[in-house]
């Protein structure tokens, strides 16, 4: 089972990986599995994580600093699930988040204590839900 989705990361860097990518995808690896977070893959083939309640604003702010750090790595990495649209929006609202209507399309609403980094964890998970949130018009919270 990949729960994690970063389990079957080498603990040493392939031949043709960047070593400072490759650093920062064995911190993620680390940090998910003591705190739970989850690495997917959107269906637009973004990575996004995904963090257990209630919110840490720090875990947050260093596995973004990681995920930043091995976007270009993952990216290619072959282990990480992918997270249907309809889970990604339910962990945004999980979150805090909310769906507002606009014109021709939908924005994010999120609570203004949190930190910039916070709310860019959170626009992740709402645009891996876009097929969700179009689908789930009537639902918009």
């Amino acid at each position: 089972m990949n729960f994690f989705g970063l389990e079957s990361a080498p603990d040493k860097p392939p031949p043709d990986a960047d070593f400072w990518e490759w650093s920062g995808a064995i911190d993620l690896k680390d940090i998910a599995n003591q705190y739970g977070l989850k690495v997917r893959r959107s269906v637009q083939g973004s990575i996004v994580v995904v963090y257990p309640s209630p919110v840490n604003v720090q875990l947050v702010e260093y596995a973004d600093d990681c995920l930043r750090d091995c976007r270009g790595y993952l990216a290619s990495f072959p282990g990480i699930p992918t997270i249907p649209p309809a889970e990604a929006l339910a962990e945004f609202r999980r979150m805090g988040g909310k769906v507002a209507a606009a014109h021709n399309g939908f924005i994010p609403n999120y609570p203004e204590a949190w930190p910039g980094y916070v709310k860019d964890a959170a626009q992740s998970l709402f645009l891996a839900a876009m097929d969700a949130i179009e689908e789930d018009q009537g639902g918009i919270r």
